[in-house]
């Protein structure tokens, strides 16, 4: 869906970044838990680091509504 954001020429492009960021993602999550192997304090991690992404959802929705304008 976020490929969706994104005009034709540049979905290819902005597909392949975001796979790679979620590759990278993938890759710290993993040693992260092999940092921190208490799964109380890893799951507490991870969940406010998820909490931090909600104002982006506000964020991306007023870019998006400017850009209509």
């Amino acid at each position: 869906m976020a490929c969706e954001l994104f005009a034709a020429k540049h979905r290819t492009f902005a597909g392949t970044i975001i796979e790679v960021f979620w590759a990278v993602a993938t890759c710290f999550f993993a040693l992260l838990a092999w940092l921190v192997q208490n799964w109380f304090h890893l799951q507490l991690i991870i969940s406010i680091l998820g909490v931090l992404t909600v104002p982006l959802y506000w964020y991306v929705y007023n870019q998006l509504k400017t850009q209509d304008q």
